[in-house]
């Protein structure tokens, strides 16, 4: 028995405000949600290189 594979989806309701932001940006959904990982993983990259710096007691980076 074959199953059948689904595209993951938002609810629609995220996904209309997603596309609204995107739309008042003059970009499409798939190009504001690459901008929002880029966001997302400097935020990660600048945690975990505070908690490096933090574990190694030094504050001025």
């Amino acid at each position: 028995m074959q199953q059948r594979l689904e595209k993951p989806t938002l609810f629609e309701d995220k996904h209309s405000r997603l596309k609204a932001l995107a739309q008042s940006r003059g970009i499409r959904v798939n190009k504001l949600m690459e901008e929002l990982s880029t966001l997302a993983l400097a935020e990660f990259d600048a945690q975990i290189r505070f908690q490096a710096l933090a574990i190694q007691g030094d504050v001025a980076g």
